[in-house]
């Protein structure tokens, strides 16, 4: 799979990389509750110990909000480590969260880890809640065997479903969705920080966070678990590893018994409201879906009042609702541009009031080679012009392969690209040895995308660039975009996929055929965009056989 290969990547070159990029708008949250606010009141930081092997105790792990949460970023952050060698080999922290009812913390069974995976000996993958694979653990008694043979910690989900049945058992989650961090990484300075995406009840129904139930005879929201465990320079037995690669899980024994537990609280998941509430039906655009939700057991709250249902759709369909009412569609909707005068055929009047104020960002990730997470990055119309008409040649053909006649004197990559390297000097040194993923956009169209393509127009460089004129380097914009006529065709509410190259590779007798939509697919919206950014796995799927990058 992609992000299992990518995190081989990472730890065979020892460079971070740019995981993924997107298009994505962001409305503030309500001040009520604001991270700052949240951070300040919530904080919480536990310290390491010493273990038998390697000493834990200066580690300070900090996590910046426990209180509130929902499925959301939230900062850790760490001091007192030892930095992590070349390769993810050893020397890191790996991060997971948890369900569990014991105020002590959480059974290995119930932590949401082991998806991902490590490259293991000669490059096998090996599912990393098996506790059988690389050095023995002496201390470890309970699941050796168990299964057909094989050492794994089943995971048990926190509505009493079944439990796996094997280290490579995906019911309940997978690399796809997992938020687990297996390298989390510690700078030379000994610190270091990561986003840790929280999934409530709502994203992995299997941990259930946030979710009714009842404890000490009051119903309330379930709350979770933050788990760290700390890894060190010897493996538990004492060893540096194979090839000083740590290959255990962290749910063996002796791995597991270091670990720093911190408890989470989440907000309470599903209908807040009471159930005699009038429903009132609202539509429209993905940049209030947070709001609405996070405004909601307010807006039920008191006698009287209603229950808004959100559905989440394109702007331009929230407008013809509004102009063309049914018998129970929405009244009410929430849209970029307004809507238009009543045409003929049409009913009624709307009245438009703002609501919300938001922007538009490209959203990344990247992790610099001794320095840590990128926190930002300068980029131009042009460039931004250059990632959304596949005028990269890897936004074509997957980088070991020969680009195509129309775009190969072009750059690799974004960060290849000369005319980023001189806005962003820090990637001189280290471009050569990697590629980012290609820019996720949504499929739908929408106000906000016909509102990027306007700014793009409205810069002089970027619309000469989309109208075929070469930059300063000679990069131009790959031919089947310059049909489109983006440069003057105002009427432009969507990300157009106009290159249909196609590349066919085999291995033995397995063949695979892809092109731009299997390199970078579209996103259904720019909440799973920037979800996608945050985990590195963009869903391409441009590999032929198991293992063998295409």
């Amino acid at each position: 799979m992609t992000h299992v290969r990518h995190i081989r990547r990472r730890a065979v070159t020892g460079t971070a990389a740019l995981l993924a990029a997107l298009l994505v708008a962001l409305l503030p949250l309500p001040a009520t509750t604001s991270p700052a606010e949240a951070a300040a009141g919530s904080a919480v930081t536990v310290t390491g110990r010493k273990g038998p092997y390697d000493d834990f105790s200066k580690l300070k792990v900090t996590v910046h909000q426990t209180e509130q949460l929902r499925g959301q970023g939230v900062q850790i952050t760490w001091t007192g480590g030892r930095p992590t060698q070349d390769g993810f080999t050893y020397d890191y922290l790996q991060i997971m969260q948890c369900w569990g009812d014991d105020p002590g913390g959480p059974s290995r069974e119930q932590c949401q880890f082991g998806a991902q995976g490590n490259g293991g000996q000669g490059g096998n993958w090996t599912a990393l809640r098996q506790i059988g694979a690389g050095a023995a653990d002496p201390a470890e008694k309970e699941y050796v065997g168990n299964g057909s043979g094989e050492s794994y910690v089943p995971f048990r989900p926190a509505d009493g479903g079944p439990r796996t049945t094997g280290s490579r058992d995906w019911t309940y989650f997978s690399s796809i969705d997992s938020n687990e961090e297996p390298y989390a990484v510690t700078h030379a300075d000994g610190t270091g920080e990561f986003t840790f995406q929280m999934q409530s009840g709502q994203e992995a129904s299997q941990l259930g966070c946030g979710e009714p139930v009842k404890r000490s005879g009051r119903t309330g929201p379930r709350p979770c678990w933050l788990v760290v465990v700390p890894r060190g320079g010897h493996d538990v037995d004492g060893g540096t590893g194979s090839n000083h690669r740590l290959e255990t899980s962290p749910l063996t024994t002796s791995n597991w018994a270091q670990r720093l537990v911190v408890p989470l609280h989440f907000q309470p998941v599903g209908n807040t409201c009471p159930a005699d509430r009038a429903e009132r039906r609202v539509t429209g655009s993905e940049l209030v879906t947070e709001a609405i939700s996070s405004w909601q057991s307010t807006l039920c709250a008191g006698a009287g009042s209603a229950k808004f249902a959100f559905s989440q759709s394109g702007e331009a369909s929230a407008r013809d609702t509004l102009a063309r009412p049914a018998p129970g569609s929405p009244h009410l909707a929430f849209t970029v541009d307004p809507l238009l005068p009543p045409q003929e055929g049409t009913a009624g009047s709307a009245v438009h009031a703002p609501v919300a104020v938001s922007g538009l960002v490209v959203g990344f990730f990247v992790e610099m080679p001794d320095s840590g997470r990128l926190a930002s990055m300068k980029l131009t119309p042009r460039l931004l012009a250059k990632m959304l008409t596949s005028s990269y040649q890897k936004d074509v053909v997957s980088r070991s392969r020969t680009a195509p006649e129309h775009i190969k004197d072009n750059p690799l990559s974004l960060f290849h690209d000369e005319e980023f390297k001189q806005l962003n000097p820090a990637f001189r040194d280290w471009v050569p040895y990697l590629a980012p993923s290609s820019i996720m956009v949504q499929l739908e169209s929408s106000d906000t995308t016909a509102m990027l393509w306007k700014w793009l127009r409205s810069d002089t460089e970027a619309r000469q660039f989309l109208a075929g004129t070469p930059d300063p380097w000679g990069a131009k914009v790959n031919p089947y975009f310059k049909e489109l006529h983006l440069d003057t065709d105002t009427g432009v509410d969507d990300f157009p996929k106009a290159d249909p190259t196609r590349t066919t590779v085999t291995v033995g007798e397995e063949s695979l055929e892809y092109g731009t939509t299997e390199i970078a697919p579209y996103v259904q919206d720019m909440h799973e965009g920037a979800l996608r950014t945050r985990r590195g796995n963009n869903g391409s799927t441009t590999t032929a056989a198991a293992g063998v990058p295409v």
